[in-house]
C-alpha cells in the first residue's frame, strides 16, 4: 500500500486525519505533476503489496507480505 499511514488513523482527531489525507494526496499529485522519478513510488504503483522499510542496509529495499 502506498500510504500506510492511512490504514490506522483512529488515534488522531478527525481534523488531523483529514489533514493527513489531504497532505498524502497533495504529495501524490505533486510527484505526478512534476514528472519526478521515485523508485519506491513507481514500485508501489506496480505492486500493491510493496512495502518500503527503513534499513541501514542499502541492498535491502523492500519486504513483501
Amino acid at each position: 500500500m502506498k500510504w500506510r499511514i492511512l490504514l490506522d488513523l483512529p488515534s488522531y482527531p478527525m481534523l488531523k486525519q483529514s489533514h493527513i489525507i489531504h497532505a498524502c494526496m497533495a504529495l501524490h499529485n505533486f510527484i505526478r505533476d512534476s514528472a519526478l522519478s521515485d523508485v519506491e513510488f513507481d514500485q508501489c504503483d506496480r505492486d500493491e503489496n510493496y512495502m518500503p522499510i527503513p534499513s541501514s542496509n542499502a541492498s535491502q529495499k523492500s519486504i513483501r507480505r
